[in-house]
Order: structure tokens, then C-alpha cells, then sequence
């Protein structure tokens, strides 16, 4: 997960089984600032140091991102999703954004088979 939002990725965080409470359920996530991901890690989450990062070790990527410039540095840039997305993978993008801007991303993360 990538968030702008500490707050909206604490509330996922409320609703995920981790290691202990029944199924498995590994959270990785970080933000553009990293000094705002020390609050996921207290909560159980896993920091990453880039959305390439995440992309290339998870099944599920969530976006939540707060504009269409924002989205493309995450997807397009050199430690982006795109760079990192596997086969099969899936990535749901619940960022504040016009279609126009996701479309793009779509695209993208398709043509790498996720």
C-alpha cells in the first residue's frame, strides 16, 4: 500500500487478520515522506522505501494518492509500481483522481500482466 493518508491506511490496518489473530496477513506500505510511515509500523505494518518495493513483493497494491501527478510519479517513476508489478498481480488505485489520470496507470500495469 502507498498512501498519502496515514489515517485511511490505519482504518485497513483495523480490518486485516496479522500473524496471530487467524489467517496471515502481511501489510508493506510506505508514503513519498518516510518519517510518516513510522506510525504503520507501530501498527504492524511493514515499511518500504519505495512503491517499486511493494509492487514487486505483493499480490494486492493499493493507491491511495491525493492527485493525478502524484499518482503518475508512483506508477511511471524510476522506483514506480510499473517498474516492479508481477505477473497476476493486482493493483486497486482508490486515489482522489480524475479517470483521465488512472486510465494511464491502468494501462500500464496491464501491459505488465497484473
Amino acid at each position: 500500500m502507498w498512501a498519502r493518508s496515514l489515517p485511511s491506511v490505519s482504518g485497513v490496518l483495523r480490518h486485516l487478520p496479522f500473524e496471530g489473530e487467524g489467517n496471515h496477513c502481511d501489510l508493506k506500505g510506505g508514503n513519498r515522506t518516510a518519517a510518516k510511515t513510522a506510525d504503520l509500523v507501530k501498527k504492524g505494518a511493514k515499511a518500504a522505501r519505495s512503491p517499486k518495493e511493494v509492487a514487486a513483493q505483493s499480490d494486492i497494491f493499493v493507491s491511495m494518492i491525493a492527485d493525478g501527478p502524484a499518482v503518475e510519479a508512483i506508477t511511471f517513476g524510476e522506483s514506480g509500481v510499473v517498474k516492479g508489478v508481477k505477473s497476476g498481480s493486482v493493483f486497486i488505485d482508490m486515489s482522489t483522481v480524475d479517470p483521465e489520470a488512472s486510465m494511464p496507470v491502468a494501462k500500464a500495469v496491464e501491459a505488465k500482466g497484473g
